[in-house]
């Protein structure tokens, strides 16, 4: 069962402190309370999921305690990744370049380079439609553990599983090589 986060919680899963400022993985007040390792201290030497780069120089992404605390402009973008970051333990968001195609208003272009690319792509447009993963599940008479696999990158996942995902949610991948230079 999965645990219930900020802003639905309002107090420390450990200590039962109010949550205010400081919300780490939606349920602790504290890396103490949350037994979680401390975040680097220097941005040069914080993970890149951490940080980002603006006119040459590095600064921090912005920290939401919740994934309900984003901005609805980027929960509803397609090229954007709400995530958990390892390093500080609150909630980011990571960008994707995405290319309309000219010739058609109704074509979205992704390009993806790996497995948890493609990944994040299913799990985003199977939630947009309010597609359950059980639904899918049970429609390719697979478990349910088969679409979490995809969804998650993992290596392991089928190919054969992978295309019937497709199929059943009418995406459709084109594969391509590096533009000549």
């Amino acid at each position: 069962m999965a645990e219930t986060i900020y802003p639905e919680r309002q107090r420390c899963k450990t200590c039962r402190k109010k949550l205010e400022d400081n919300v780490f993985v939606g349920m602790y007040c504290s890396y103490r309370c949350g037994k979680l390792p401390n975040p680097a201290k220097n941005i040069t030497e914080a993970p890149r999921g951490c940080k980002r780069e603006v006119n040459g120089q590095w600064g921090y992404k912005t920290r939401y305690k919740s994934p309900k605390m984003v901005p609805e402009k980027y929960q509803i973008d397609p090229s954007t990744n709400i995530y958990l970051c390892d390093n500080c333990q609150t909630y980011h968001i990571g960008h994707s370049r995405v290319e309309v195609d000219t010739s058609s208003t109704e074509r979205l272009l992704r390009y993806v380079k790996d497995n948890k690319e493609l990944g994040s792509v299913i799990q985003r447009f199977r939630e947009s439609r309010n597609i359950d993963k059980k639904t899918i599940a049970k429609a390719l008479k697979i478990p349910a553990i088969r679409i979490t696999e995809i969804e998650s990158g993992s290596p392991s996942a089928s190919v054969v599983n992978l295309m019937n995902v497709l199929n059943y949610l009418k995406l459709r991948i084109e594969i391509s090589s590096p533009p000549r230079r």
